[in-house]
């Protein structure tokens, strides 16, 4: 609840609000909003279509506990442009890569 409200106020997103980049993919990198619990998905110029795709289906799957929430979509100004972006829960549990990686769950993977 506390997050929902939060993610609401976030208009607009500018680089003195977000910590160093967690994650890059090949269409964006993920940073984390400084001293919340909310992620940032920043798509690259070339790839900023992909944002509208992604928020689609976040919005089709609604909330899953296996997913992570999607809050909404703001905007990101940097350097007199501004980006469409998503605004995602942030989880401290490390990479993806890392996670599977785990015994924990290499044992839930084949339960």
């Amino acid at each position: 609840m506390i997050m929902t409200c939060i993610a609401s106020n976030l208009d607009q997103i500018r680089p003195n609000q977000i910590d160093p980049a967690i994650g890059y993919g090949t269409f964006a990198c993920v940073s984390r909003i400084t001293g919340t619990f909310l992620a940032v998905k920043v798509p690259f110029d070339e790839a900023s279509h992909h944002i509208s795709v992604e928020q689609r289906i976040y919005e089709r799957l609604s909330e899953h506990h296996l997913i992570l929430k999607y809050h909404r979509q703001t905007v990101f100004i940097s350097g007199g442009q501004t980006t469409t972006v998503l605004l995602l829960q942030f989880l401290e549990a490390g990479t993806l890569e890392k996670n599977l990686n785990t015994t924990r769950w290499m044992k839930r993977r084949f339960e």
